[in-house]
């Protein structure tokens, strides 16, 4: 579609944007996306309007703007949360899925990892279609999430059991026998006493109560690391949330080998570790079909619930 600048600059704002909506709920009707192009040159010092409206703006074939776009996701104890934000800041599109936590026993609670991942999947998918955006303009995922649960996966990558989550309490004797080390030993090196909630406790529980099931883990991982590794195929964490693993050389951000050694947890069976920040990976083409993304979108590290949550309140 065309757009001629008219004599009035204000004038030439104020069509293009009605044209805008007009594109937008045409795209909704078709399913496509179409740009809005401009002749000639603009010389108007409103286009800013033009652009805050999410347009992307082409003149005379080249283009002078595209809007891009980042998706969060945050991965919830009672339900995953997606937004679509734009370049500016602006909330696009938001979504979210609820799932249920199982509780077997009296002080235990599990959570099925697959209901984490389809979430995040239907939630993705759906901003990218509410917010009738490009995906190729979409240029990256983060993922926030709650902490210290337990994923186990075999070697064929699949879930081993649900897993146990943040809340469960199962693991306090292990607790006792991690107390075998030093609490100054601990303090020091991950900056925390051991605790029944955290995921290395629950490690112990299952090597000592499921030892079948240990001896099929080949990967171990939090929740959000599990629905990042569905969507790359990486395995990966973040400072942040490691952290709370206790397994962590919280200084030195990265997995302390005098840790691990004491609890004879293997290294291999941990992701790398890296900062919220960083690219991890791309998104794997079935995914990024399954979004209506691109396989250029990029996901990072992320973070941990409570880091996100404290950067978010300032």
């Amino acid at each position: 579609m065309t757009v001629h600048p008219g004599r009035d600059g204000q004038h030439f704002i104020e069509d293009t944007l009605d044209k805008i909506k007009d594109i937008r709920r045409r795209s909704t009707d078709t399913g496509e996306w179409k740009d809005i192009e401009v002749d000639g040159s603009i010389n108007c010092g409103n286009i800013g309007k033009v652009i805050k409206a999410g347009a992307n703006i082409i003149v005379s074939g080249k283009a002078l703007f595209k809007m891009k776009y980042v998706i969060g996701v945050d991965l919830g104890t009672s339900a995953t949360k997606t937004i679509l934000v734009d370049q500016n800041g602006k909330i696009v599109a938001e979504a979210s899925v609820k799932y249920p936590m199982y509780q077997p026993e009296n002080g235990w609670a599990e959570q099925d990892p697959s209901d984490w991942s389809e979430a995040a999947i239907s939630t993705i998918k759906s901003v990218v279609e509410k917010g009738q955006v490009n995906g190729k303009d979409v240029r990256g995922i983060g993922i926030s999430g709650q902490m210290h649960g337990l994923v186990m996966l075999n070697e064929e990558n699949q879930v081993i059991r649900r897993s146990i989550i943040w809340c469960d309490q199962r693991a306090t004797k292990q607790v006792e026998e991690m107390l075998e080390l030093p609490m100054e030993k601990w303090m020091k090196i991950t900056a925390n006493p051991p605790m029944a909630g955290w995921t290395a406790a629950k490690i112990l529980w299952i090597r000592e109560n499921e030892p079948e099931l240990f001896a099929k883990c080949r990967h171990i991982m939090l929740p959000k690391d599990y629905v990042r590794f569905i969507l790359t195929g990486k395995y990966a964490t973040d400072a942040s949330d490691a952290s709370g693993m206790q397994m962590l050389d919280v200084k030195n951000r990265c997995w302390s080998q005098e840790i691990l050694d004491f609890l004879k947890v293997d290294r291999e069976l941990l992701g790398d570790v890296y900062e919220s920040p960083e690219v991890v990976g791309n998104l794997l083409p079935k995914i990024a079909e399954k979004c209506g993304l691109s396989t250029e979108t990029v996901v990072v590290a992320g973070g941990s619930d409570n880091a996100c949550a404290a950067i978010g309140t300032g």
